[in-house]
Parts: structure tokens; sequence; C-alpha cells
């Protein structure tokens, strides 16, 4: 039988590569074009949020939400203020949703090192990121990071049941383990349920992702991606 091993499991959004201001720079530019169109900015803002937040329920991440929220937010601001759809405009704003795909996210500062340095210590570095399954893949590519993970999962859903898989999957000890993110929701509560340790890097993540931390002496905070490796090491014992 195989002795269970530590592994460090790794979010990718916003973790290690920024992906939040994408989707901020789109939201700025739909903004500017309700107010072209004579809403108000902070009207059409506080509607998409709320459509947003009820329309990542219904589809999850599919990469079809985000642009469909757009469009819902600019029918409904419409349909409220008695003025007429401009399918044109509807096209404009479903765009401005597709772009925030086209950019390739931009790797957090020290990244490679860090991996790098937790390679080298011979643990186990999985990438378990969420989102919709073709640009999640596309951003793994476009990084240049998929030679440093032994495995890498892409999930529709990050919680107790998907980490609890992919630690029997990778045969981890689930008590020396532990999960880096930037999502309390999605990376650091449900390690803490599952009883893996955590590392959380306080970076802006969206408000669906908004949870109360669950107190505990297994849960970490670092400033930045680049205090890990180093934060790691020295909790499991080995000099850096």
């Amino acid at each position: 039988m195989r002795v269970s091993r530590t592994g460090i499991i790794f979010d990718g959004d916003d973790t290690l590569w920024e992906t939040q201001p994408l989707y901020e720079r789109s939201k700025e530019r739909f903004l500017g074009v309700m107010e072209l169109q004579g809403f108000d900015p902070y009207e059409a803002k506080q509607r998409f949020d709320a459509i947003e937040i009820n329309n990542a329920r219904l589809l999850g991440f599919s990469k079809l939400r985000f642009p469909k929220s757009m469009s819902d937010t600019y029918r409904t601001l419409c349909q409220s203020h008695n003025k007429a759809v401009d399918e044109s405009v509807g096209s404009i704003v479903e765009s401005i949703g597709k772009s925030a795909y086209a950019d390739s996210p931009r790797l957090f500062e020290g990244v490679r090192e860090v991996l790098e340095k937790l390679r080298a210590r011979n643990l186990c570095l999985i990438l378990a990121t969420k989102g919709d399954y073709d640009v999640q893949e596309q951003k793994i590519s476009v990084s240049g990071l998929r030679r440093y993970f032994q495995h890498e999962y892409i999930l529709a859903l990050k919680d107790e049941s998907e980490l609890t898989r992919i630690a029997k999957e990778t045969n981890l000890d689930i008590r020396e383990s532990w999960s880096i993110g930037n999502s309390i929701r999605s990376d650091i509560n449900p390690a803490l349920r599952v009883g893996m340790k955590a590392i959380w890097i306080p970076n802006r993540a969206w408000d669906f992702e908004d949870e109360k931390l669950i107190t505990s002496d297994r849960v970490f905070k670092v400033d930045t991606i680049k205090d890990v490796a180093d934060f790691i090491i020295v909790q499991l014992g080995v000099r850096a």
C-alpha cells in the first residue's frame, strides 16, 4: 500500500493568475454603455450584481453566464424604464461580456519561484481550479505552469466532496496537506471542513465567493503568493 503524502492544492483564478481585473474592465465598459443609453450607472451596477449572482446559481461558472448577465441587465433596465430594447445594443453588451475571456490573465509576481521551491521539496503539487472547462484549460495552457503540477483538476464546483475526492485519488494525507487560494468559500472553508490546512491570500474575489471564514488554528493568512513556499516549508519543519 502506498504511503500517504503531503499535497499542496493550488487554486488558479486570482491565486496564481489575475482574473478579476479582466471582469472588472469588461464591467466598466458595460456600465459606460448603459450610461450612454440614459441609465444611471449606479442603478445598472446594482442590477447587474444581483442578476450575476442569480445567474451563477442557475448557470454555475459557464462562460455563457457573464455576457448573459449583461444582456439580462440591459433588458431589465429597459423594462423598468419603459424603454424599447435595441437589439444592436444587446449584441454590443454581450460582446463586452465575452471580451473578459479574450485576454490572457497575468501571473502574479513570484508564482514560478514558489512552485519551483515547493517542487524541489518533493511535495505533491496539485492544481484545482474552478470554472468553465474550456476557459480554464486555455488559462492553464497560456500560463506555462502545467509542468509544475503532478495532478490537475478543472472543477464545476469546489467543495468538501471534491477536495476529498482529490485527496483520495492522489493519495494525500489530508491532515498534512494544504489548500491555497483567495476564495474563502471555495478554497479555504471547504479545506478546513475536511481537515486540511489552508493558506488564504486575500486577493479580490467577486461577491459570489463571499463567506465568513471558519475559525480554525489550521488556517493562515499571507499577503501575497510570494510568501507561500517559505511559510509552508517552515510549517513542515524543514529549513528553507
